[in-house]
């Protein structure tokens, strides 16, 4: 009898297992590129296991994105919460969760999935589209604004494998930008 016949039943365990590993394999790859095996074989589970959780490998991928962003979001209201300054608060937090996506494992699995997945692509524009509207005039300044599209390249950065020379003067430079206030 298999290890997998013999252990405890535990489906929570086994469903965060499995959203553990496909973002371990995402974050090298993106999200489209794992493969039920593969995702399987780095949680010890049979791909029967999978299909008990998850319909099919879309539903296993919308899943696994869907709790990065869960992650993401409570990420940047921890930053934000951390921040005394209203004015720009939110944009220094998407900065800081940028510059960290060179080390993150999570971040660079949800950067690398949007960006190579159009369904995703889709649910993180509408996603990061409200974020904005959700905030505060004053976060929409064009300061801000040019933070906010320089962390997105940052984003696309850290997913293709390229890091600016000096990360901290970047960061540096750049939080500085978000006490300007332009309107």
């Amino acid at each position: 009898m298999s290890d997998a016949h013999r252990r405890q039943k535990n489906p929570e365990r086994v469903r965060t297992q499995l959203i553990e590993a496909a973002i371990s394999h995402a974050h090298l790859h993106g999200l489209p590129a794992i493969s039920v095996e593969m995702i399987a074989s780095a949680a010890g589970v049979t791909r029967g296991a999978i299909f008990h959780h998850f319909p099919n490998k879309r539903a296993l991928i919308d899943a696994v994105f869907a709790e990065i962003l869960t992650g993401f979001a409570a990420d940047l209201a921890a930053e934000m919460a951390k921040d005394p300054e209203p004015y720009g608060r939110f944009t220094r937090a998407y900065l800081e969760l940028a510059i960290r996506a060179y080390d993150d494992v999570t971040g660079g699995a949800l950067w690398k999935s949007a960006l190579l997945d159009p369904a995703l692509t889709e649910r993180w524009r509408h996603w990061l589209i409200d974020e904005i509207e959700a905030q505060p005039p004053s976060e929409k300044g064009l300061s801000l604004e040019v933070v906010r599209f320089a962390a997105e390249g940052l984003w696309l950065g850290a997913a293709m494998g390229v890091a600016p020379r000096d990360r901290e003067a970047l960061r540096t430079r750049l939080l500085a930008m978000t006490l300007e206030r332009t309107p």
